[in-house]
């Protein structure tokens, strides 16, 4: 018992002389990065003597070995802190930011994000161990009534250990087809035991189908590849309707070519010109061959209406001829795109602006309804959601 506790004064010894050493790697690395902003900075913009630049990082050293001395610092990461501070300093919106390599987070917020996360009835996280944390199972569904239960620790999936693979790297193998068979080793009150688990699993649609009567209603909650071909087996299934709903409440847009795509599954024709900062300018420009037929439509909008969504409202409001009832939609009329840093960090970035059908561009402003309904966002779908109720008696 001596030598290991011995062991572990050492071990612990050895790493706090490491957080110490990394303490000044990180200072001397976020010093390097704010005076090497500042370099740029000097020399393209303000045209201050060089020599304040390295006064710039003397201030800083300083700051750091008060702080360290007399009051304690954090244990954060100031490279990171400094990343995200300096980019936040010079961009000019707020779509602009940096964000440091998070493999383990981005793997958690896929799987809590999952169907099979969402059908099954659980949530993860990670344990002290480095093993998968349940941190939810709903009562009564397939998870619970499987044997799982909030707090257990999956340490092994079908025998391969988590904590030696690491969650980042094993926690998807949770998520599979729908009735599928997967073995957890389950760590609980001490005791470790294996449960033959069934995934219960669906994908989430994006596009729904209501026959309210003769209306097709169409809700529609983001625009992606998937959600391409939901739309169009929606309009499948609704052929011969003359009367259509498209519900874009609340939906923050996602990928332009699908909005783009979308639009033009139901109106034949969209086109949508992207203005990169840069100069460049592309097109994206989509075309059905569709029968002509007398369809009416209206779109449904509100103040989180966004992006792609109100690119595809535009489409439908030029091509469609449709009515838009609800409130002004929010005015998000650039874009953004990502670019993958060297040190695993991404930066993400506005690149441009947008232009629909001839339309100015709304960024900032929104697009305004024709028929304007004033109503609370948590009633959408409820038996007072007046703007939907406005927007079947505009078509009778």
């Amino acid at each position: 018992m001596e030598e290991k506790k011995e062991i572990k004064e050492k071990a612990k010894s050895g790493s706090a002389s490491v957080d110490k050493f990394s303490g000044y790697i990180a200072a001397f690395l976020a010093g390097a990065l704010i005076a090497g902003g500042l370099c740029w900075y000097t020399m393209d913009y303000s045209k201050r003597d060089v020599r304040s630049v390295g006064e710039d990082f003397v201030v800083t050293k300083e700051c750091r070995e008060i702080l360290e001395k007399n009051a304690g610092i954090s244990d954060n990461n100031a490279v990171n802190s400094a990343l995200e501070a300096y980019v936040s300093s010079i961009a000019v919106d707020r779509y602009t930011a940096y964000f440091p390599e998070d493999a383990l987070g981005d793997t958690i917020k896929y799987v809590n994000g999952s169907g099979t996360a969402k059908c099954s009835g659980f949530q993860v996280g990670v344990s002290d161990d480095g093993n998968i944390l349940l941190t939810e199972v709903t009562e009564g569904m397939p998870a619970y009534t499987q044997g799982l239960r909030a707090g257990d620790e999956i340490t092994a999936i079908d025998g391969n250990s988590v904590s030696e693979a690491g969650v980042e790297n094993i926690a998807n193998k949770m998520l599979g087809k729908d009735e599928t068979r997967v073995t957890f080793t389950v760590l609980r009150g001490g005791e470790t035991f294996d449960i033959s688990f069934i995934r219960a699993s669906e994908m989430t649609s994006s596009v729904k189908y209501t026959e309210m009567g003769d209306v097709a209603y169409i809700r529609i909650s983001g625009f992606d590849q998937i959600a391409k071909g939901q739309l169009n087996q929606v309009l499948d299934n609704a052929e011969g309707k003359k009367k259509y709903i498209f519900d874009v409440r609340g939906n923050g847009g996602g990928e332009t070519e699908a909005g783009i795509y979308m639009a033009a599954e139901f109106c034949g024709h969209a086109k949508c010109v992207l203005n990169d900062f840069n100069e460049e300018e592309e097109v994206i420009e989509q075309d059905f061959e569709l029968e002509a037929s007398e369809r009416k439509a209206v779109v449904l909008i509100n103040e989180m209406t966004a992006s792609s969504a109100e690119i595809f409202t535009a489409v439908l409001k030029s091509n469609a001829d449709a009515k838009l009832v609800g409130v002004n939609t929010y005015g998000k009329g650039i874009y953004q795109r990502e670019a993958v840093l060297s040190n695993g960090g991404r930066l993400h970035y506005t690149a441009g602006s947008f232009t629909v059908e001839g339309w100015d561009n709304w960024d900032g402003t929104g697009i305004a309804p024709d028929v304007e309904v004033p109503m609370d966002s948590s009633l959408i779908g409820s038996d007072n959601d007046v703007q939907l109720k406005k927007a079947i008696a505009l078509l009778d």
